[in-house]
């Protein structure tokens, strides 16, 4: 039972990181042409890799009966050839197995080391009731925080560092990503990185998938502000500073 379900895993990770990798190329071959036709199309095109991996994992395997019935076949060719000795199942097994407990053991430390990271933002912003938002140490980005109920994160200096004008463009940009439910989809690229924290076209995907939800965002701002242009690059280019970074954070930085 178990080599079955070892074997049946296999095909999974195998024919998932094959499909995915193909989606991920496919979209970063049009991610050009998307970005000028529209950059929230491009930003949406993500979600390709994510349904890619679920059409993977809804396609028939092999069944168990199947499987067993392939043990029993390459036991008796075993036999047949080697003079009773069976290791052809057992070898491939014992391969599979190692190569399937790395990838857990890699799936687990990736998701350990984002929530570790996580935890230590948290740890680092304080509460504002008066103005009902969350505070950061000055000089870090705005941000919008949480899966379920984001929260607005203001840096401490956010009034001295943003006039008014700024004040509210940065808001209007937090608030889409709010009304988009981004972070939710930020921790659900964060969840498919963790399957495929081995393959490096997962960990250029990620990347380019945030550079073009920050675009998009910024975008759907100056489409109701067009003249506020300038004013908006000013406020970017007042939080270009060190951040840090989380899956299930919305920041303003470099991608800017």
């Amino acid at each position: 039972m178990f080599d079955m379900w070892v074997g049946i895993g296999g095909q999974w990770l195998l024919a998932g990181s094959a499909g995915f990798t193909l989606a991920a190329l496919m979209v970063i071959a049009l991610r050009p042409l998307l970005r000028k036709l529209n950059v929230t199309m491009a930003y949406r095109s993500w979600l390709l890799l994510p349904l890619t991996l679920l059409l993977v994992l809804l396609m028939p395997k092999l069944t168990p009966s199947a499987v067993v019935s392939t043990s029993s076949d390459i036991r008796v060719l075993g036999k047949a050839i080697y003079a009773g000795v069976t290791f052809a199942l057992p070898q491939q097994n014992t391969v599979t197995t190692v190569v399937l407990s790395i990838w857990l053991l890699g799936a687990l430390g990736c998701a350990l080391a984002m929530m570790f990271q996580h935890r230590r933002y948290v740890a680092g912003l304080t509460k504002d009731h008066i103005n009902n938002c969350l505070r950061a140490p000055d000089e870090r980005s705005p941000a919008l925080i949480g899966v379920w109920r984001p929260k607005l994160v203001l840096p401490r200096d956010f009034e001295q560092r943003f006039d008014a004008h700024e004040q509210t463009l940065i808001c209007a940009h937090e608030v889409v990503h709010q009304r988009r439910q981004d972070n939710f989809w930020n921790a659900l690229a964060f969840g498919v990185l963790c399957l495929q924290w081995f393959n490096p076209v997962a960990h250029i995907a990620l990347r380019m998938m945030r550079s073009d939800q920050e675009l998009s965002c910024d975008a759907a701002v100056l489409r109701s502000r067009p003249e506020s242009m300038a004013a908006y690059a000013h406020a970017l280019l007042k939080t270009q500073s060190v951040n840090m970074r989380s899956m299930f954070v919305c920041q303003w930085h470099f991608p800017h």
